[in-house]
């Protein structure tokens, strides 16, 4: 079976990712089976289980930010139509329950490997916080044979969303036989793929974008080869007022995917106290004017949500 899904050449490293989506698609268990895949914006999450699905035939619906739920469920209408190869506007779903239900049957009746994905569902949940609900009602119909077996997974880029599905008393919670985080690449994968030959070179590049792949359309032109080109680079990428990397748009842009994060305004304070050495909660509040108590939960926010780590120091 090692030799089925290869992983095709187009994604760069990502190999246990890939192995561990490939032994989820592969189980030969017959019920339905969940996976849940994380991660920060412009890490490839999405680019990765596009792969996957087109290795298997599967289909994949993606939720749109602001979209209604009337909208939101034409849309998948039709994609399961068109997945299913009736013309369009054949479907006409008016609830999750028969949506899901009948996406998950198309997938099963198709040619291929029976994986539905469901992309950016915190932008679901917004108008639709029932469709948990519903596929737990799948799930468990599947285990008993009422409901038809197949792969579902569920990816988001809203971490705190995200990991609360499996949580406490909520619908999914013991029911994803996958929990994926995928991070941004590590520094030597960055430097192959920025493709800078130099490593002190890469390891300035690295520090000023680390390792999400999404950045780099983002970063037109070539990337500094040497020591000499790297100024040159950051002038015309990171620090031109007119490009997208420079704007405030992208921090907010990141910053507003996590529900939680309702007044930016101290996680921004924040972020530029850790980013001028302050490294404990009570330095942050000094250096902010705050009670430490006042930063504590905050701080917890951001590193939920992978904006800030913490380390203890042994010494």
């Amino acid at each position: 079976m090692s030799d089925l899904l290869p992983k095709p050449e187009r994604l760069l490293d990502r190999d246990r990712e890939w192995e561990l989506l490939r032994e989820f698609v592969l189980d030969q268990a017959p019920q339905l089976r969940l996976a849940i895949v994380s991660g920060r914006n412009r890490n490839g999450k999405s680019y990765l289980l596009e792969a996957m699905t087109e290795a298997v035939g599967g289909l994949c619906l993606t939720a749109v930010q602001e979209e209604g739920r009337v909208l939101a469920m034409q849309r998948f209408s039709a994609a399961i139509a068109a997945h299913a190869g009736v013309r369009p506007g054949a479907l006409r779903l008016d609830s999750w329950q028969d949506l899901l239900g009948t996406a998950l049957d198309v997938v099963n009746r198709a040619p291929g490997m029976p994986m539905l994905v469901i992309d950016e569902l915190p932008y679901l949940l917004q108008h639709s916080p029932e469709v948990p609900g519903f596929l737990q009602l799948l799930y468990d119909q599947s285990q008993s044979g009422r409901a038809p077996g197949g792969r579902i997974v569920l990816c988001g880029s809203a971490m705190s969303v995200m990991s609360e599905l499996l949580s406490g008393t909520k619908p999914l919670r013991g029911r994803a036989v996958v929990d994926l985080r995928l991070k941004g690449f590590d520094y030597r994968t960055a430097r192959t793929y920025w493709g800078v030959a130099d490593p002190a070179t890469a390891m300035l590049v690295d520090a000023c974008l680390g390792g999400a792949p999404g950045y780099l359309p983002l970063a037109q032109g070539a990337a500094p080869q040497d020591a000499s080109e790297f100024d040159d680079w950051v002038l015309r990428t990171l620090l031109d007022p007119g490009r997208a990397l420079y704007s405030r748009v992208e921090a907010e842009y990141l910053l507003r995917e996590d529900p939680r994060i309702t007044h930016r305004t101290i996680y921004y304070d924040m972020l530029s106290a850790v980013a001028r050495g302050a490294s404990t909660p009570s330095r942050i509040g000094a250096l902010l004017e705050r009670e430490r108590a006042a930063v504590v939960a905050p701080l917890e926010v951001l590193e939920s949500t992978g904006y800030v780590r913490k380390e203890q120091d042994l010494l």
